[in-house]
């Protein structure tokens, strides 16, 4: 995906190692070896939703206080809801610019030494 790239660029560019996932399940596996310091996750994912990976992000206990941002399409106060009642520390609705996930990810990273 373009967007995905492009925003692993612009974070890395500003200083943050990065992973990719292209998917939910991949999204968990990574995290379980990648041990990461916050979490981008789109809700509209294949394989394995965005709602369903933060679920079981939540639950596992290497990954439950990781920070996870959602990054979503859909404006309704309904899916807002449900991706903070899953877990979601934060949500960035879409259309995003690269300077505003940059400067969301500085945020969970004030005063740690950038990766």
């Amino acid at each position: 995906m373009v967007t995905r790239r492009a925003f692993s660029f612009v974070i890395k560019r500003a200083g943050y190692e990065v992973m990719e996932a292209v998917n939910g399940e991949e999204t968990l596996k990574l995290a379980r070896t990648g041990r990461p310091g916050l979490i981008l996750l789109d809700i509209m994912m294949p394989v394995m939703g965005g709602f369903d990976a933060l679920k079981r992000l939540r639950e596992k206990p290497g990954t439950a206080e990781v920070p996870i941002l959602v990054l979503t399409a859909r404006t309704d106060s309904e899916t807002v809801i449900e991706a903070i009642g899953a877990g979601a520390n934060d949500y960035i609705l879409k259309p995003y610019t690269a300077k505003a996930i940059v400067e969301r990810v500085q945020k969970y990273f004030e005063g740690t030494p950038v990766h």
